[in-house]
């Protein structure tokens, strides 16, 4: 049985390889889903937390009636938010401009924050798929170490990211929370008056009645909760499609340098059989 170059046969890997990454299920017959499962790396860090506030639905009866409940209680966490400064400026609307503008700076942001988890919770069956898709080339191409060692340096890179992403939002979140406490104890009764000493971590409009105590400390432990609820999901989001970014990235270099190997394995055979003309034509 004729057996085939090394650089054709490096050419027919990297042929199937974009093969599985259109139509997966072409790829020896078998279904993508049997196949491969989305394995923990290419979900990323923070895949727990992404599941724990509904941002990602497994398959299934109670996991997925879990996980709409989840994503209810996280989308209206920001949706509180969003309604709370609204009324702020509708019922008590600042006089100030700088009162004002960060109403609107906080309205703002909680709103693009809501609309990115909606559109991640929608598209989650086709992201899914993206990932599976990925799971395919993967557990069918480049499994040599120096393939797996790529891999591995480019989720060392996303888990790098991810501790950052974490740093820079728990304390600015902590901070953001505990600024009105602070003030509120460094400043004497005799400065200001009750309501002033009365802040939300966030603009929000309660009616007076909410000032008193443990209301107020209810809705303060409410809110704060609610900012670092969105706080996390936003991150939780954010670090999916970076380390989707970076295995893409992963495989890209992988395939890029099976197609350098072909390249030489080709050259070097079109060399061999230069050298074997040349002999040739000299014993003639």
């Amino acid at each position: 049985m004729a057996t085939l170059p090394s650089w054709q046969v490096a050419r027919v890997r990297s042929q199937n390889f974009w093969l599985a990454l259109v139509v997966p299920e072409a790829v020896m017959g078998r279904p993508a889903l049997a196949l491969a499962v989305a394995p923990e790396s290419l979900l990323g860090p923070g895949a727990g937390l992404r599941l724990l506030l509904g941002l990602w639905w497994p398959e299934g009866g109670w996991p997925r009636l879990r996980a709409l409940l989840l994503a209810a209680i996280t989308l209206a966490s920001i949706s509180l938010l969003v309604a709370g400064v609204a009324l702020k400026l509708y019922m008590d609307t600042p006089q100030e401009l700088e009162e004002f503008a960060f109403c609107g700076l906080v309205a703002l942001v909680c709103v693009g924050f809501l609309i990115k988890d909606i559109v991640f919770i929608m598209e989650g069956s086709t992201l899914l798929r993206l990932v599976t898709r990925l799971s395919v080339m993967r557990s069918e191409y480049g499994g040599g170490e120096s393939s797996e060692s790529k891999r591995r340096r480019y989720m060392q890179i996303s888990e790098r990211m991810y501790r950052y992403f974490q740093a820079m939002a728990i304390p600015a979140v902590t901070c953001w929370v505990c600024v009105p406490l602070v003030s509120s104890v460094m400043t004497s009764a005799d400065e200001i008056s009750t309501e002033q000493r009365r802040q939300f971590p966030l603009p929000a409009w309660v009616p007076t009645s909410f000032d008193a105590s443990p209301t107020y400390e209810i809705l303060y432990v409410i809110q704060s909760a609610f900012a670092m609820i969105t706080a996390e999901s936003t991150v939780c989001t954010d670090i999916f499609f970076f380390n989707l970014m970076l295995m893409v990235a992963a495989e890209l270099e992988i395939l890029n340098d099976c197609i350098a190997a072909m390249q030489e394995s080709r050259s070097k055979t079109q060399g061999s059989k230069d050298e074997q003309d040349t002999d040739a034509l000299k014993r003639i």
